[in-house]
């Protein structure tokens, strides 16, 4: 996959529309959630490779990219929060596996308005995660072996306890394979 995400190539899909939209202008995929949390799911499927989206916080208060992702609320999930926060999970059929992450790291603050690049390699049972750039921690995990690749945002709740409401614009998402 080699996606600039600035017009509809076919492969990507809505997640669940009740919970918000995905629409494509010449700036990018806008994922936008309207009742918390959202994704954009794409057809792609691969078991070892390398994933990377070019994004831009919005309103969102994380973004983040799901990869080996089966159906059903299965896949890992990387996640990043304005905050700085990073951290890597999975659910099955839509539960989280723990409390604990399979990965939790702080980075310095993003610039929220600037473009960020955050990225996954998959190889075997060994997680890699990226983000700008720069190699922040492997960690290893056999749950999931290959699925699909996709894109979240999450609005988080609101003051009121409401859900909130956050958009998140990503480009240039590629997928590669290493070399055999």
């Amino acid at each position: 996959m080699n996606d600039a995400l600035t017009s509809d190539s076919g492969i990507w899909s809505n997640g669940d529309p009740n919970s918000g939209t995905c629409v494509f202008d010449g700036k990018g995929l806008h994922a936008k959630a309207t009742n918390y949390y959202h994704q954009c799911h794409s057809s792609t499927s691969a078991s070892d490779f390398t994933y990377e989206v070019e994004f831009e916080f919005g309103t969102a208060r994380v973004a983040g990219l799901l990869f080996r992702c089966n159906g059903g609320g299965t896949g890992y999930y990387v996640e990043v929060g304005r905050s700085g926060h990073i951290w890597l999970n999975y659910g099955i059929d839509g539960k989280n596996h723990g409390p604990e992450d399979l990965l939790d790291v702080n980075v310095p603050e993003p610039d929220v308005k600037a473009a960020h690049k955050l990225a996954v390699t998959a190889v075997g049972d060994v997680l890699t995660v990226y983000f700008d750039g720069k190699k922040l921690k492997s960690v290893t995990d056999k749950t999931l072996t290959s699925g699909t690749v996709s894109v979240l945002t999450d609005g988080g709740a609101a003051p009121s306890g409401a859900s909130g409401v956050g958009e998140t614009v990503f480009r240039n998402a590629r997928l590669w394979t290493p070399a055999t």
